[in-house]
């Protein structure tokens, strides 16, 4: 199904990382930087295996070294490609639908619940973010990278099941497919492509969002999404 967002979140740990985000600072680290970022639980920021470009069961593989087969290899093989360390990445969640199903006033709760943030989500900080512009949020960013001349890609990260799925993904659309584990997060992505090579962030300016963005505490968010009726 395609997919409406109805707004997107961005989560802080300090206040004051909020208030450059308001002031249309997009502040991007390396996709490198995920990879090695270690969480003590699972499927939160850090993410290893981020921009695999393939992933097959170990079982469907012949390996040799040096001539002899190796036998009896369990587990999964996955292989990346180290430009995409090179990436520069934005991150927000994106409240969406996940499921199709007709709107109607009875069930608006259904509706409510899928547009929730999740538990896991929340705890990544105190202070959120929203925006409820999305089209024009996209635009600006669009629009910006433009005009700095950096190569971007956007879109919604799509997710796969690491224990049923075995090929590959294209070298772009790698960097937009996750491991299932990481579906809570229903991630929209932006990522840039530098010219240069270093391990430094970026911060791109679209100028001042406050006309279509505000702020609030994290763990009010789901408590104040409401559908009062259905448009006509």
């Amino acid at each position: 199904m395609d997919k409406h967002i109805y707004f997107l979140i961005k989560i802080f740990d300090e206040d004051k990382h909020a208030e450059m985000f308001l002031d249309g600072i997009l502040h991007s680290k390396k996709l490198s930087y995920f990879r090695k970022l270690y969480d003590e639980a699972e499927g939160n920021r850090g993410d290893r295996h981020e921009g695999v470009i393939s992933w097959y069961k170990a079982e469907e593989l012949i390996i040799e070294i040096n001539g002899v087969t190796l036998k009896d290899v369990v587990g999964n093989v996955s292989m990346k490609m180290n430009s995409h360390d090179n990436v520069n990445i934005f991150c927000l969640y994106a409240s969406y639908q996940t499921e199709n199903f007709e709107l109607t006033q009875e069930n608006i709760p259904k509706l409510i619940e899928q547009l929730k943030i999740s538990e896991s989500c929340l705890g990544l900080g105190r202070k959120a973010v929203i925006v409820t512009n999305v089209q024009e949020f996209m635009n600006r960013v669009l629009n910006k990278a433009d005009q700095q001349q950096l190569n971007l890609r956007a879109g919604l990260i799509e997710y796969y099941d690491p224990k049923i799925f075995s090929g590959k993904f294209t070298d772009d659309d790698a960097i937009f497919k996750k491991r299932i584990e990481f579906s809570h997060q229903k991630e929209y992505r932006f990522a840039f492509y530098p010219n240069n090579i270093s391990d430094d962030a970026i911060n791109l300016d679209i100028g001042n969002i406050r006309d279509i963005a505000f702020k609030m505490e994290a763990n009010e968010i789901n408590n104040e999404i409401k559908i009062s009726k259905i448009a006509q």
